[in-house]
């Protein structure tokens, strides 16, 4: 499938068991198996989201991809499963996802503990209303778009002023000057960038919304919303960690898929080469519609292993969707 013109566009501790014991509970119902449409998404209309496939699924592949700016095929490995099959912890039909429900690299069993039910996810979601971790931001004409640069520092109490910022790699690369100084949790600082490559961009004054936010294994990023003159608005949530990853295009867009962009985060998040994923399993589930999933990441360091709210949001030269991803926290 050819993606549409925005979907080109889009491209980057833990949560403790909620309930002890409790039954996994379905996350959500599916979304139809529309494909996805130029300029339009359920939730805001204006940004792209895949679609996925109406029947249940349950399916486990390899989580290690490549990583960014770089255009991946369809993932040939999801596969439809029966829906009227039980799921991973032996459930009958009443416990399986009716939409989209995956598993993704790993052994399937995405670690020891328990799937959170319906009311706990329901609860931490309402804590984020308002935020990128839910809501996808609104891009049309490919702007604003969301990336993402490493900085593999795990310095507590880390800031960095706009000289800093200005010297990074994304920045620093596009003729950044930068306004004010950030922390983790602090107010973003602003960046105006220049040399940003593609047709669209040509004459344009772009503008970088930066915050410093935790990533995997303890590092911290610089998380941006890139748009055109004003400040583009990024609310995040406070005190949990996000990673921006990458998922293929194709004719539907499954757990299985969401999960190896997850897994993808977490090695780019750990070091520059990765090996630290390696045995990295992880198990998402469509959560009501093929732009949100909650997934299981385990057999990492204890930060990063837990689970995470993903978010379809704009991205930036990738043949592909971009989901960010949100830890929850107790």
């Amino acid at each position: 499938m050819t993606p549409p013109r925005s979907a080109a566009r889009l491209t980057a501790g833990a949560f403790s068991l909620l309930a002890a014991g409790a039954l996994l509970a379905a996350c959500g119902g599916g979304g139809d198996g529309a494909e996805p449409v130029a300029g339009g998404t359920k939730a805001p209309a204006a940004t792209e989201q895949p679609a996925t496939t109406d029947k249940g699924e349950d399916q486990t592949a390899a989580g290690d991809e490549d990583g960014e700016k770089k255009d991946q095929p369809a993932d040939d490995a999801a596969e439809d499963t029966d829906s009227a099959g039980t799921d991973d912890a032996g459930e009958g039909d009443a416990a399986k996802d009716d939409a989209g429900s995956a598993d993704g690299s790993g052994s399937g069993s995405g670690g020891d503990e328990a799937w959170p039910d319906s009311a706990a996810i329901d609860s931490a979601l309402e804590q984020w209303a308002g935020t990128a971790s839910v809501e996808p931001l609104a891009s049309p004409d490919g702007l604003p778009f969301i990336l993402t640069h490493e900085l593999y520092d795990s310095s507590s109490g880390l800031t960095l002023d706009a000289a800093a910022l200005e010297n990074t790699e994304y920045i620093g690369s596009h003729g950044g000057k930068c306004t004010g100084s950030i922390e983790v949790g602090s107010s973003p600082a602003l960046c105006t960038l220049a040399g940003v490559e593609g047709e669209e961009y040509a004459g344009k004054d772009l503008t970088a919304t930066v915050h410093l936010v935790r990533s995997g294994a303890g590092n911290h990023a610089l998380l941006m919303a890139v748009g055109e003159g004003e400040t583009t608005e990024l609310a995040l949530p406070d005190g949990t960690q996000l990673l921006l990853g990458k998922v293929d295009h194709g004719n539907e867009v499954t757990g299985e898929m969401i999960g190896a962009g997850l897994v993808e985060a977490a090695r780019q998040a750990a070091g520059p080469d990765g090996e630290v994923t390696d045995n990295a399993e992880v198990t998402c589930k469509i959560h009501g519609d093929e732009s949100h999933a909650v997934c299981q990441l385990s057999a990492l360091d204890e930060g990063t292993s837990g689970f995470w709210y993903a978010t379809v949001q704009p991205g930036s030269d990738y043949e592909g969707y971009t989901y960010l991803y949100t830890q929850f926290i107790e």
